[in-house]
């Protein structure tokens, strides 16, 4: 990773599936993301582009063959995602993804402050009082109304494109 500016970097992804007769779904992508900038990637439905993301993620199923090079830049060095095996170092605290359908990665029955304040707690070294302070500060940042009482609510109760900003 050469510029200082890169946060990630993939060169020449492949994944494919199977054995002697491989599919190949994702042939040779490279792209990188610097700080503060947006990437999209679209394309036509079965493209590769989900798993491209759950690549980043270490997400892809255990059928998956890859290769290539990932890497992320944090405040305390690069990381080789292709040899990092501690996932929980990364995923949620330097890297999260939201996926297309909210109702998918919300539980039902937990409300959305205690799921926010979870990961929290999982992720920084604050108290519980500090996690729900900090889940309430994250609520007003996606322009939510009355973040206290999208807190207290349950999935079900909020519209989708709420959910989607959770």
């Amino acid at each position: 990773m050469a510029d200082s500016n890169t946060i990630l970097s993939v060169s020449n992804l492949r994944i494919s599936f199977g054995g002697q007769q491989k599919f190949i779904a994702v042939d040779d992508i490279s792209f990188s993301i610097e700080k503060g900038r947006t990437l999209a990637i679209v394309g036509e439905s079965g493209s590769g582009k989900s798993l491209t993301a759950l690549s980043l993620m270490g997400l892809l199923p255990t059928n998956a063959h890859v290769s290539g090079k990932i890497e992320l830049r944090t405040k305390e060095g690069v990381f080789d995602i292709n040899e990092n095996t501690s996932w929980n170092t990364i995923r949620g605290e330097k890297m999260g993804m939201v996926f297309q359908e909210p109702m998918s990665s919300l539980n039902p029955v937990m409300t959305i402050g205690r799921q926010l304040t979870e990961t929290i707690l999982q992720h920084r070294h604050l108290n519980e009082k500090q996690a729900k302070a900090l889940a309430i500060n994250w609520l007003v940042k996606v322009q939510l109304p009355q973040p206290e009482k999208i807190y207290e609510r349950y999935p079900h109760q909020l519209s989708g494109g709420q959910k989607q900003r959770v």
